[in-house]
C-alpha cells in the first residue's frame, strides 16, 4: 500500500481542500496535493480570523450593558451564568441564556436594615429609598453615573420622591476604589460628598490620593484636615462595614441597587440598567 493510504492526516489543521472526497477506494498511486492558489491560501487562513472577530463582536455586545460582579445573584436583569448583564466580572456564559424571572420574594430585604451613617442626597423623608453599593473605579458604575443617576435626580430625588443612599463597595481588583471611597467620606466630614463623588466619576481615568487632595483644595476644605482624614484611613472602617452589609444582603457586584418603599422592602437590581429599569422599580414602590 502507497505512503498516502496509510499516513493519517494531521487532526491540528484546517481541512486542505473543500471537495468531499469518493467513498471509493484510492488508487494506489501516490497523489500529489494540487497547487493551491493565493487566494484560496488566504481564504483558508482568514477563517479562524473570522471567528475570534465573531466572538469578540459577541462579547462586546455583552458588555454593552455591563458592570462589576462576583458571583451570580437573582435580580433585575438577564442573568448569563455567573456574570449578570450590568456587571463587569467575567462569569460562565451558558449557550442560550433564558430571560431571568422578575425578582422574587427571596430578593427583598428591608431597606431600613441597610441604612447606616451614610450618606444621603435628597430628602431624608422621601416615600422611596435607593441604597446605591457602588466602587468609583468601577466601569459600570461610572457609566450608571453617566446615563442615569442625572434622570434620576432631576425625576425623582429633587422632586422629594427618592433619597439616594450611597455606599461603598470597593473591588479588590480595582486598586484605587478603597482610597477614592475614604476621599468621599473625607469631604462628606467636610460637607462636599456629592462634590467628590460626582468628581471622581468624571474624573474616573485620574484617580490617586493626590488627586482627590488637589479636589479638595478646589472645593474650599480644609486641607490639613481632609489630608490628615485621608492618609490615617480614618473611614477605612466604615468602608468595610459598608461592604459587609451588602454581601450579607446578596450584593456581589457594583453597581447594586436596593429599591424600595422607604422603611419597607427593597428589591436588589444589579447592574447599570438603563433608567426604565428605575422608573418601573420607583414607581411601584410610590404605588404599594
Amino acid at each position: 500500500m502507497s505512503e498516502a493510504s496509510t499516513t493519517p492526516e494531521p487532526r491540528n489543521q484546517e481541512p486542505r481542500s473543500p471537495e468531499p472526497r469518493s467513498p471509493e477506494p484510492r488508487s494506489p498511486e501516490p497523489r500529489s496535493p494540487e497547487p493551491r492558489s493565493p487566494e484560496q491560501r488566504n481564504a483558508s487562513a482568514s477563517f479562524p480570523v473570522a471567528k475570534v472577530f465573531a466572538v469578540v463582536f459577541v462579547a462586546a455586545l455583552i458588555g454593552a450593558y455591563g458592570g462589576v460582579t462576583l458571583g451570580g445573584i437573582t435580580a433585575t436583569g438577564n442573568v448569563l451564568g455567573n456574570a449578570q448583564v450590568g456587571n463587569n466580572q467575567p462569569g460562565t456564559l451558558p449557550p442560550s441564556a433564558p430571560p431571568a424571572a422578575p425578582p422574587s420574594a427571596a430578593a427583598t430585604t428591608k431597606i431600613s436594615t441597610l441604612l447606616d451613617d451614610d450618606p444621603v442626597i435628597g430628602s431624608p423623608d422621601a416615600p422611596v429609598t435607593i441604597v446605591e453599593f457602588t466602587d468609583y473605579q468601577c466601569p459600570f458604575c461610572a457609566r450608571h453615573f453617566t446615563n442615569t443617576y442625572g434622570l434620576l435626580k432631576s425625576a425623582y430625588i429633587d422632586t422629594g420622591k427618592v433619597r439616594y443612599v450611597v455606599r461603598d463597595f470597593p473591588l479588590s481588583f480595582h486598586p484605587e476604589a478603597q482610597k477614592g471611597s475614604e476621599a468621599t467620606e473625607c469631604a462628606r466630614e467636610q460637607g462636599k460628598f456629592e462634590e467628590m463623588h460626582d468628581r471622581i466619576f468624571q474624573n474616573q481615568g485620574s484617580m490617586n490620593v493626590a488627586q482627590y487632595k488637589l479636589w479638595a483644595g478646589e472645593f474650599g476644605l480644609n486641607q490639613p484636615q481632609f489630608d490628615t482624614c485621608l492618609d490615617s484611613g480614618k473611614f477605612a472602617q466604615e468602608v468595610a462595614d459598608d461592604v459587609n452589609d451588602g454581601a450579607a444582603v446578596g450584593v456581589g457586584g457594583t453597581p447594586s441597587f436596593v429599591i424600595g418603599k422607604s422603611g419597607g422592602d427593597g428589591q436588589l437590581v444589579v447592574g447599570a440598567q438603563p433608567f426604565a429599569v428605575f422608573e418601573g422599580a420607583i414607581e411601584a414602590a410610590l404605588a404599594a
